[in-house]
Order: structure tokens, then C-alpha cells, then sequence
């Protein structure tokens, strides 16, 4: 099985706009990210499951003119009683160092306010755990609970997002905590969840 699939998802604007607007009827920030979790769920790993350790979920940066995909994880990366699965919803990350004052880290998109959980073994929890948006890995995908974009795209990836939100990267550093104001709206949903929106199949 591959880790990531030979192409970016194919979802049209349209569409990925209509399942934010579903979410999200007003928007209240400049940079919008969609996640589909679960989106090569028929493509990738056993069919019909959401797979854990491969980037079979996607992504969609919506800015106010276009809308970019890309690949995207958003499991943790193993089953391992405790570790933690975002829960769909709408949430908040702000740009900020991945593992701070970490050399190890690099810049990236960190929580912003209360996320809620699903802990393997042990149910749903409520609080600031860390749940970053970030860099993967080339034979994994990095995960103890965060969000995850292929290495060979995450330049592009944040690059897009910092662009948009006029924030530099050279200002970003191991003890960055977060840039005020820098934030990002975060749209989480399953793939069954995006079909019923669209009324149609992905």
C-alpha cells in the first residue's frame, strides 16, 4: 500500500466552498483549510475504512480567489490506547512553531483555543493537547494526533497559508508561541458527512 495517492484530490471549488458554507455560513478569516477525512478511504488501505498511517485524507486551502488541494492526514498515526483523533468540527489554529523551543520543530500551524478529542480506549476529551498542523513524515505520517500534510507539499502548503495571512517565515522561530492575529479557520469533516452536503458521491 502507498503512503500518499499519485494525485492531489480532484474536488472542484465549488463544491469545497459549498461544504464550508454548510459548516461555516460566515466567514471569519482570511484562510480557510478544509479537511476531508477519510477521502481516499476506497483508493488507499482496506475498503471502505479510514486507514491510519497513509495520507489518504485531503485538503483544501480556500482563499477569496482560489482554492488549492492538497494531500493530507488527520489520524494519528498508530492505534495506541490514549492517543488522540480530532473529532469533525469547526476549529482554530494560529501560526506558531511545531514543538516549541524544539530545534526539531519548524513553523508551522498551532491550536488556537479548545480542541475536543477521541482517545483510543477512553472516549472524548476537551482541552489545549497540542493538536498542530504540520509537517509529516516520508515513511509515516508524523502523527500523535495532529494534522499532516507529505513532506514534498508542505513548503507549498505553508507557503500558501502564510502568504495569504501576511505573515513571513523568517519571523518564526523555536520560541514562537503563536503570531497574534495569524489565525486560520479549520473545517473538519468526514467523507460521508461531505457527500450528504454535496448529495452525491466523491
Amino acid at each position: 500500500m502507498g503512503l500518499i495517492p499519485r494525485s492531489r484530490p480532484q474536488l472542484p471549488p465549488l463544491d469545497v466552498r459549498k461544504i464550508v458554507n454548510a459548516k461555516v455560513p460566515v466567514p471569519r478569516h482570511k484562510v480557510t483549510i478544509l479537511g476531508i477525512r477519510g477521502y481516499y478511504k476506497d483508493s488507499m488501505g482496506k475498503p471502505g475504512q479510514n486507514d491510519r498511517a497513509v495520507y489518504d485524507d485531503a485538503a483544501f486551502v480556500l482563499l477569496s480567489d482560489r482554492v488549492v488541494a492538497f494531500n493530507f492526514n488527520t489520524d494519528p498515526s498508530a492505534w495506541r490506547d490514549g492517543i488522540a483523533t480530532l473529532v469533525t468540527g469547526v476549529w482554530s489554529f494560529v501560526v506558531g512553531w511545531h514543538k516549541l523551543g524544539k530545534k526539531s520543530g519548524h513553523a508551522a500551524l498551532r491550536q488556537n483555543g479548545l480542541f475536543t478529542v477521541r482517545r483510543d480506549g477512553r472516549g472524548l476529551q476537551t482541552g489545549e493537547f497540542g493538536i498542530n498542523l504540520h509537517r509529516g513524515g516520508e515513511n509515516g505520517t508524523s502523527s500523535l494526533g495532529c494534522q499532516t500534510v507529505p513532506p514534498d507539499q508542505w513548503e507549498e502548503f505553508r507557503n500558501l497559508v502564510y502568504s495569504a495571512l501576511g505573515v513571513k517565515l523568517n519571523i518564526i522561530s523555536i520560541w514562537t508561541g503563536a503570531i497574534k492575529g495569524a489565525t486560520v479557520q479549520y473545517v473538519l469533516v468526514d467523507r460521508a458527512e461531505a457527500e450528504k452536503i454535496l448529495g452525491r458521491s466523491l
